[in-house]
């Protein structure tokens, strides 16, 4: 079957439902299953940003004081037709049956330089429908669609990189490394390697790290991960930091800990232990990778054999288009 939505090297734009129907509406294979994007879509190509400044009643000039995202709002046309096996009102009830105002729809746009990003979505309301005429007159309709994400940020799938302290990476010290604690803790082995890390986007990084002491590990398992300033110019404050690392608390035996660095999110959370967090000191993680970092190891330490150590690192785009 033609398409009649298609040409060559168009972005292609599929559509997961809520109900995981999906549906090509832009780009190779559109309109087979009976919907086609309509012209001048808009809202949803880029992360809304706008800067905030502030003037002083005499002031004759502006002063920048920083920026925030925005709400995205997507308006789209999409044409609905019938298909073999499927009548126009069947396509129209399918197609509203894969969007909904309280789950999320994920829009998955891929392209040639940037390959395949995501965005999850949610209608701000329902579909409006205003046919001229009859739709079973020509079977042919169009709705137009308001949606909205909850994270406005086109995302692809996440990386990740492990380190295990294992006797390939023990390494016996000259001299005992004493941790302050109640009471303090000394070693003299500890497990050292790195992990990867990245970030070929056009958006700041949070780590997330996810730490493991297996069942059947050490009673004392401590790890060291980094969370260094990224700065390169030695005038700024935060080029101090550029050697920052932070020993977490020590795990029970089978004990995972997640990491979110994500100034929003909870950081601290235990598989085992859900107030985590008061074993913190009150400590938070500073600093987020910058857009386009090239690949580089980052030192990882661990005190006991078996502990895994995991980054995981997301991907998020401000824009579907764009490398």
């Amino acid at each position: 079957m033609t398409s009649p939505f298609v040409q060559d090297e168009l972005i292609q734009l599929k559509i997961v439902g809520v109900d995981g129907s999906e549906w090509i509406i832009s780009g190779a294979g559109a309109g087979l299953q009976g919907a086609g994007l309509g012209e001048s879509p808009e809202g949803f190509w880029e992360t809304p940003v706008t800067t905030l400044w502030t003037q002083g009643a005499y002031q004759q000039s502006a002063t920048f004081t920083g920026e925030k995202v925005d709400m995205m709002t997507g308006v789209w046309t999409i044409h609905l037709v019938p298909v073999p096996g499927q009548t126009w009102q069947q396509t129209f009830s399918k197609w509203k049956r894969a969007w909904s105002t309280a789950k999320q729809t994920t829009i998955e746009g891929t392209t040639q330089d940037g390959g395949v990003r995501k965005l999850k979505v949610q209608l701000i309301e329902n579909l409006k429908f205003t046919p001229k005429n009859d739709p079973a007159f020509n079977s042919y309709g169009f709705v137009v669609m308001q949606f909205r994400p909850t994270w406005p940020f086109w995302i692809e799938d996440d990386v990740v990189d492990v380190f295990q302290a294992n006797n390939d990476s023990r390494v016996t010290l000259s001299s005992p490394l004493v941790l302050q604690g109640s009471p303090n803790q000394s070693f003299n082995t500890v497990y050292r390697g790195t992990v990867v890390t990245s970030n070929p986007t056009d958006w700041p990084m949070h780590h997330k790290w996810i730490i493991d002491n297996p069942s059947g590990g050490s009673v004392i398992a401590r790890a060291q991960i980094p969370d260094f300033s990224w700065e390169t110019d030695p005038e700024e404050d935060d080029y101090e930091y550029r050697a920052r690392a932070i020993w977490i608390p020590s795990l029970a035996v089978g004990e995972e800990l997640t990491i979110d660095t994500y100034p929003d999110n909870e950081t601290w959370r235990s598989n085992i232990n859900p107030m985590f967090v008061g074993r913190s000191a009150g400590v938070e993680f500073e600093f987020e990778v910058p857009p386009g970092t090239d690949p580089i190891d980052i030192p990882i330490t661990c005190t006991a054999p078996g502990m895994t150590v995991m980054v995981r690192q997301t991907r998020n785009w401000t824009s579907l288009i764009g490398v």
